[in-house]
């Protein structure tokens, strides 16, 4: 689950990211990876994105935490329409970190939501 090592297809190291948040550890990991991965994005701006959080299973599907504050709030009412009986915003236990192999470089990333900063090399 976390910490998490990211390869490159040349086999070198291209991130290391970890977070702190219990059940929301791996949401918050797999959304950084496919920032970095897919999107292009740096380690940094990956784990700024906002996040939804889809807690365990139950009838009528799993209970939706959307991030509060965030632009995903909008998506409530279409999810509630879509019969996700519960979906709320709130504030989520976001504390991912990560060094990024990029540029040559070393770079540290730490949610913005949390305490802490990350020092790059």
């Amino acid at each position: 689950m976390a910490p998490t090592l990211v390869y490159a297809p040349d086999g070198k190291l291209r991130m290391s990211i970890g977070a702190a948040g219990g059940a929301t550890i791996p949401v918050q990991v797999a959304k950084a990876i496919i920032g970095v991965i897919d999107w292009k994005l740096t380690a940094e701006q990956a784990i700024a994105l906002p996040t939804l959080f889809a807690a365990g299973f139950g009838p009528g599907g799993a209970p939706i935490s959307v991030e509060q504050g965030s632009t995903l709030e909008a998506m409530v009412p279409a999810l509630k329409a879509l019969g996700h009986a519960d979906v709320v915003a709130r504030s989520l236990p976001l504390k991912a970190n990560a060094v990024e192999a990029r540029d040559g470089r070393l770079h540290g990333a730490a949610d913005p939501r949390s305490e802490g900063r990350a020092i790059s090399e």
